[in-house]
């Protein structure tokens, strides 16, 4: 007998809404501010601790632990109106029904880089069709917020929320 089901959702038709990047700006804005302190902060602190060992660290190391810290920071300046939920060691920032934030390292076009796992893919495509993450609501948009690392200059990532949906970002 196996374990318990998580939800009482069929899996096989949920798929998370798709908002505009009208509505994330008018429910989200004030907690941009927020966002990119905690980015900036986090890489920074990151690579103040291990500026001597950058060189040598695989990048999906470096991004890791940036993402720790990332996570670290956010948890520290949740603003108000939102919450914090881990998830397979993974935070999770919710606004209301409408909005959950995944932290990620953005690659080329705006995509997350460096994590290929099916949670990863039906979240790129806002769709669990394939997995369960409890609590998530089922009226709710996946964004990532992610940073990605400027050539020459790593300390200071360019910052953004980008809507997956697929291969590339709604917007």
């Amino acid at each position: 007998m196996g374990p318990p089901p998580l939800s009482s959702r069929n899996p096989e038709n949920y798929t998370l809404a798709l908002r505009t990047e009208e509505q994330a700006r008018a429910e989200l804005s004030a907690h941009f501010p927020v966002f990119l302190e905690a980015v900036s902060a986090a890489v920074a602190k990151w690579w103040a601790g291990h500026r001597e060992a950058a060189h040598y660290t695989r990048k999906i190391t470096r991004a890791n632990g940036i993402l720790d810290e990332i996570g670290q920071e956010l948890k520290l300046r949740v603003p108000e109106g939102m919450r914090v939920e881990t998830r397979y060691a993974v935070p999770l920032f919710f606004a209301g029904q409408n909005w959950v934030l995944k932290i990620h390292k953005l690659g080329g076009e705006f995509t997350r880089s460096l994590n290929d796992t099916q949670i990863c893919f039906d979240l790129d495509h806002n769709s669990l069709d394939d997995v369960e993450l409890p609590g998530i609501p089922e009226t709710a948009t996946m964004l990532y917020l992610g940073y990605i690392d400027l050539p020459g200059s790593p300390e200071t990532p360019e910052v953004m929320i980008v809507c997956p949906n697929g291969d590339v970002p709604e917007w």
